[in-house]
């Protein structure tokens, strides 16, 4: 089918009829991240056409491949010992990775110290991570996540620096916030909540009603509507852990709320396309 498709720039796959009226071209591996790449079909070669018209060009670009890191939760090991912690997280892509460049993405140290960082796949396109046995000392000390995308070919980079209070400090770790497909705002604290506490009017978004979820150490903010610019998170001091030790003064959180765009749009006439997908062309014969 060479002499009927051809594809710039090239790119090995196999060309085959699926039906009467529709060609598929299914590319033998990746094709190149954020590539505009042309397409031109051979129409004189299938059908009799009119002078003019005996090639079909059209175009399609692949999405530029990258992936963000997000910090789902602090757990410790044992409610009654504060000692030792796991940190969990996910890589989320957009496009689709060889699987064997993710497990060198993510790196985790505690105060020059390497910790075991754990990956294990969810689907296509979100890993799942842990960083083990993170000590809570006699004094504060730093927790540093690093990601590097360039053995998969991404060419985003990243840090997070992280305090992990002492053993006897119970205080918010930090505030993350997602701004799209879902606005929400996790806080994350060094211990786990008390249980059989209520936190409504504990925790609450200013000006804005909010839904929230209570998981192990966690508090989840799903507001009631959409925000854009910013607001403060306030955490009440009367918040207590599963010791009934209560958190070291209230404070508040100034978060920000970003106007999203979609990430995927049709540009003219050109189509945006993921990396391994089968490009799939309809002609009426």
């Amino acid at each position: 089918m060479s002499d009927v498709f051809s594809i710039y720039p090239e790119a090995d796959g196999i060309v085959s009829w699926l039906d009467e009226q529709t060609l598929e071209f299914n590319p033998a591996g990746f094709l190149h991240s954020g590539v505009r790449y042309k397409g031109t079909i051979n129409l004189a070669e299938l059908m009799p056409v009119e002078a003019g018209f005996e090639v079909f060009e059209f175009n399609f670009r692949t999405i530029k491949k990258d992936f963000r890191v997000e910090i789902e939760n602090f757990e410790t090991y044992n409610v009654t010992d504060y000692t030792k912690q796991r940190m969990n997280g996910s890589i989320v892509f957009n496009d689709v990775v060889d699987s064997s460049a993710v497990h060198d993405f993510i790196s985790a140290q505690q105060d020059g110290s390497s910790l075991n960082v754990t990956l294990k796949k969810e689907n296509r396109f979100r890993w799942n991570f842990s960083v083990d046995n993170i000590l809570r000392k006699n004094q504060r000390s730093d927790l540093n996540i690093e990601w590097d995308g360039s053995d998969a070919g991404i060419e985003t980079t990243g840090t997070k620096e992280i305090t992990i209070p002492a053993v006897d400090e119970f205080v918010v770790l930090d505030v993350e916030v997602s701004h799209a497909p879902v606005q929400y705002v996790k806080i994350h604290f060094s211990d786990p909540l008390n249980s059989s506490q209520l936190l409504d009017g504990l925790i609450y978004l200013e000006d804005y009603e909010a839904t929230m979820v209570v998981d192990g150490q966690v508090v989840t903010l799903y507001p009631a509507e959409r925000i854009v610019g910013s607001t403060y998170v306030t955490v009440d001091g009367s918040i207590e852990n599963s010791k009934g030790q209560k958190i070291s003064g209230a404070d508040s959180y100034r978060v920000y709320f970003e106007d999203i765009a979609p990430d995927i749009e049709l540009i003219g006439e050109e189509i945006l396309c993921r990396e391994q997908e089968t490009a799939i062309f309809l002609l009426n014969v």
